[in-house]
């Protein structure tokens, strides 16, 4: 249990700290951007992005695929979810969200954001009690977040930060409830 939590701990407070500020640094309230768009703005936002993307998911990666899964009474469910999200973050990485490579970005971000939403639903499946009914609550609210990004593109960035963070909290939960 310790070493899932020292990791999915690491890597959501790495996240936290490196994309909010990306966020805040570029903040625009007459053009709406994604996180990606907004990295991809300049070369080193475009880095740090990367290098926050790579190293966060595969800290998270080694929690998931090595402690939570092997633990929990389902674990097919989550490594499905997991791999899902985790090819959608290398992808999303490695190609900038601008020119031509905007869409193939934006299909790999939409791969990415399902393997969260998944992932959520799969912890609440794998966990019980009160753990299980956090789970859930995180994975609800992650799905009216992801709703609002779609609904609501003056606050895109807003309702996006909201959603990935909910998805690392799911994953730090997980750690204490099921590794």
């Amino acid at each position: 249990m310790i070493p899932a939590v020292i990791l999915s701990v690491s890597a959501t407070l790495g996240s936290i700290i490196i994309l909010t500020r990306i966020a805040v640094s570029t903040h625009s309230r007459t053009a709406p951007k994604s996180l990606s768009e907004r990295a991809a703005l300049e070369q080193t936002l475009l880095l740090r992005f990367r290098n926050t993307l790579l190293l966060c998911s595969t800290l998270f990666a080694v929690a998931v695929y090595f402690f939570i899964a092997p633990a929990a009474p389902y674990p097919w469910f989550i490594v499905g979810a997991w791999t899902l999200e985790y090819v959608g973050v290398i992808i999303a990485a490695i190609l900038p969200a601008k020119g031509k490579t905007f869409y193939p970005h934006v299909a790999a971000a939409q791969s990415m954001g399902a393997g969260m939403l998944l992932l959520a639903f799969a912890f609440w499946k794998n966990t019980t009690g009160v753990g299980s009914a956090l789970e859930l609550g995180l994975a609800l609210a992650m799905t009216i977040f992801a709703v609002l990004i779609y609904t609501d593109k003056c606050r895109y960035i807003f309702h996006e930060l909201a959603f990935i963070y909910l998805s690392h909290f799911t994953i730090v939960l997980a750690a204490l409830l099921i590794a």
